[in-house]
């Protein structure tokens, strides 16, 4: 499901380019270069069974398009398919790729395209998984109806929106055409393919429109012609564009069109033949650490045993500060907790495994997964940054991981600060561990994602989640921003059912024990009505309390004083 899982030889990375935007990929293998471009609104994932075909042979590298997966967008409020050729060899020329096979899908093929035609020297050759011609009546009426704005709602009904926007995607072309001659020649994914296909359309937002209508805008008709390195134009019959291979106008010879049946295997293992044909740059010289992107935090990956932790971090002097995200969570969430530190300290915000952008390196285990658990993987995370020692800021159950840390390695976590601590009586987490992380499981209707939703907004407005009696209110104002009940549904969908063991780990820890018995300072960080703070401030005196709101870019200020003491 959601949960990225770790690949033993295909790695993740991030190049900065120009200090200002930063582009995640993939990259296996070694050999001449082959770069492959996906279609939208998806990421270089989609790319990893054709990364696995070549990677015997080929150094594979695989962007994800400016705007989707991770990479930064572009700026403007429309940039065109030549505007990301221009971005991809920025791309490769921080990568130090001078000359590459490359291969797109759809819109993928029209980025590929473009570079190719800008930059014909780059290219050894050229395969397009997919062409597009399109008339002027469909690009008109495209770029009316394709391209609708994406904006999340006080009550979540743009998650059925696009639910239903996804599986019409796998019946109708285009989507919104609801008339036989539309009718896709596909059966359905199933379920769980279109909650991942969601998923990839939820790292891109709104974003989405932008690579997406550049394709639309694109007249293929018109560049495929002025191509001038070796071109290969592939599809197989039910791919949606394969007729418009007829609308192409006359092309030189050193432009082929290949069609192939349905079988998409027999047209990958002809693109592999043909990239043996032309071969790129035999090897890449560049950078696989990003660079850093002035005044606010960037994204790298840490190594750790069985995969990578994705992160966002910052640079500057000083202590290092550790900025840990709760359960179903990400560093997205309290990236602006993190970027209040930019400037100040250096500023690190781990996605733990099995969550975010994480590779899942602990297992499924609910019943083995401990704070312990992830200390240990946080440890391994640290050490291959060269880190000793940090400051440790853990919102909600996270902070114990915290502590477990400091018991682990002595003089690794200087400080310790816990937002919203969690100290409940026993009879509460047992509770608690019983009912507050239902299993979440796909169905053909969406509406599993509702439930995902609610879940996460009554989190601020009854306690526990599912109390909703009037025992059960929180008596403070609610706390339902939209954007932030977005970005902990977006974490949720991405760990799945991973929730259950994070969630479980804190419920089963010995709160009430273990902060009387911290090796280091500890600060409660809560507004002064949080019952959890006052109980554990009133059995603990060696603990202090300190007073945070819920504006997380307040924290770094309420904070320093005792970090600093």
């Amino acid at each position: 499901m959601g949960i990225e899982s770790a690949h033993p030889t295909i790695r993740r990375h991030f190049v900065t380019i120009n200090g200002e935007r930063q582009v995640h990929y993939r990259r296996a293998g070694n050999g001449p270069v082959v770069v492959l471009l996906h279609q939208s609104p998806t990421s270089s994932r989609e790319h990893v069974p054709l990364i696995e075909r070549l990677m015997s042979e080929f150094t594979v590298i695989a962007p994800d398009t400016p705007g989707n997966g991770l990479s930064d967008p572009l700026l403007g409020e429309q940039p065109l398919a030549e505007d990301y050729a221009h971005a991809l060899a920025q791309t490769l020329d921080a990568l130090g790729i001078e000359r590459c096979g490359v291969f797109g899908t759809h819109t993928g093929g029209v980025t590929a395209t473009e570079f190719a035609r800008l930059y014909p020297d780059r290219a050894s050759v050229l395969i397009v998984d997919g062409i597009t011609c399109w008339t002027e009546a469909e690009r008109a009426d495209a770029l009316k109806n394709y391209f609708t704005p994406f904006a999340p709602q006080w009550d979540g009904s743009h998650l059925t929106w696009l639910w239903s926007r996804m599986r019409e995607q796998t019946i109708f072309f285009p989507w919104y055409a609801k008339t036989l001659a539309a009718r896709m020649d596909y059966e359905v994914p199933s379920p769980d393919r279109i909650h991942n296909g969601l998923l990839e359309f939820l790292r891109a937002g709104d974003e989405y429109r932008k690579p997406y209508k550049a394709a639309f805008i694109f007249k293929g008709e018109e560049s495929i012609p002025a191509l001038t390195c070796p071109v290969h134009l592939m599809a197989i019959a039910p791919d949606v564009l394969f007729s418009h291979f007829d609308r192409l106008p006359a092309l030189p010879d050193n432009i082929k069109v290949e069609r192939f049946g349905a079988s998409r295997s027999e047209l990958l293992d002809r693109a592999v033949a043909v990239l043996r044909q032309y071969p790129g740059q035999p090897t890449v010289l560049g950078p696989d650490v990003p660079k850093p992107t002035p005044g606010r935090t960037w994204q790298d990956y840490a190594t750790v045993d069985g995969g990578q932790l994705h992160m966002r971090r910052s640079g500057g002097s000083g202590r290092p500060v550790l900025v840990q995200h709760d359960a179903a969570s990400d560093n997205n969430v309290v990236r602006l907790a993190a970027e209040g530190f930019v400037g100040k300290r250096p500023v690190i915000a781990f996605d733990l495994p099995g969550n975010g952008e994480s590779d899942n390196t602990i297992g499924t285990n609910k019943d083995a997964i401990t704070c312990t658990t992830y200390a240990s993987v946080t440890r391994q995370a640290l050490a291959s940054m060269g880190l000793d020692s940090v400051d440790y800021i853990g919102t909600w159950g996270s902070g114990f991981t915290g502590l477990e840390l400091a018991k682990m390695q002595p003089g690794l976590v200087d400080h310790l600060a816990i937002a919203h601590v969690i100290y409940h009586p026993q009879s509460l987490c047992q509770e608690l561990l019983a009912n507050y992380t239902p299993e979440l499981e796909t169905d053909w209707w969406g509406g599993y994602l509702l439930m995902a939703w609610h879940a996460m907004r009554d989190q601020g407005l009854f306690w526990p989640w599912y109390n909703r009696t009037w025992d059960g209110v929180l008596q403070r104002e609610p706390y339902v921003d939209t954007a932030m009940v977005h970005r902990r549904v977006v974490s949720l969908l991405k760990c799945w059912n991973m929730w259950q063991a994070h969630y479980g780990a804190h419920w089963k820890y010995d709160a009430h024990t273990e902060l009387g018995n911290a090796p280091i300072p500890v600060a409660l960080a809560s507004p002064d009505t949080h019952p959890g703070t006052a109980a554990a401030l009133n059995d603990h005196r060696s603990l202090r309390g300190v007073s945070i709101g819920n504006d997380m870019t307040a924290w770094s200020d309420a904070l320093l004083p005792f970090l600093e003491s």
